[in-house]
């Protein structure tokens, strides 16, 4: 089992293509079998979050957040409220999103970002130039994997006091291999008096040397199998931690 299973992270897996400028009323009509099955009898059971000119946020009741612009097209998890009326009493929130795992949800939107992805993009006019898998998460620092409080433990080792709050990111490139390259974006933070939990973000980016042909559906779901299984046995690394055990005095 992932740490990201047991501590609950949310995931968001991601394309990055030649820019391609569209209006977001046109996203909205090649999108719609998709949104045709998103409906619950009557009632549509997907709210639009944000739509500009050239860009499209919705999210559906299940969690399945989507995100379009001119570049890229992402698919991600978030949990969703709901106010729900009591009779004589105060309203109670109520989950309409179902928690998976990670490991579960992560397949689970990059199936929802294939059918995406085949709708909008053009393969004739569009080139792939990056795959992009994050994992988000919160937790109390003294909960978190091993590897990660050295991670925390080794950026903040020069203030000898308890340490009330800390925002860092460092980039990283992790191996280049002929045609790709695979780098990891690394956000922690912990703000002052947010319960004392830290998030934690890793963004794990496989990037093209130069820019591809669209492969088929069938290339591009191999392409992001392979893809999942790198980025969860980098996080699996993080959370061992054993990267860290270097000499950093000197």
């Amino acid at each position: 089992m992932s740490w990201c299973d047991k501590l609950a992270s949310t995931p968001t897996v991601g394309m990055r293509f030649n820019h391609h400028f569209a209006s977001s009323g046109s996203l909205l009509d090649a999108l719609t079998p998709v949104l045709n099955k998103m409906v619950d009898g009557p009632k549509a059971t997907f709210t639009i979050g944000r739509q500009d000119s050239l860009s499209l946020e919705l999210t559906t009741d299940e969690g399945f957040q989507y995100a379009i612009n001119t570049a890229s097209i992402s698919v991600g998890f978030v949990h969703r409220l709901k106010l729900k009326n009591q009779s004589a009493g105060y309203p109670t929130v109520e989950m309409i999103s179902h928690p998976q795992p990670f490991t579960a949800l992560l397949p689970a939107v990059c199936d929802r970002l294939i059918e995406v992805v085949s709708l909008l993009i053009d393969p004739k006019f569009r080139t792939l130039e990056q795959i992009g898998i994050v994992t988000s998460t919160m937790v109390d620092e003294d909960e978190a994997p091993p590897g990660i409080l050295k991670f925390i433990r080794t950026v903040t080792k020069p203030w000898k006091l308890d340490i009330d709050a800390y925002s860092f990111q460092i980039v990283a490139k992790l191996s280049e291999e002929s045609g790709w390259n695979d780098r990891c974006i690394h956000e922690i933070v912990k703000a002052e008096g947010d319960d004392g939990l830290a998030t934690l973000k890793f963004d794990w980016q496989r990037r093209a040397n130069s820019p591809i042909a669209l492969p088929s559906r069938e290339r591009l779901t191999e392409l992001l199998s392979t893809a999942q299984k790198d980025a969860l046995k980098y996080f699996e690394e993080l959370a061992e931690g054993n990267r860290f055990d270097v000499d950093v005095s000197g």
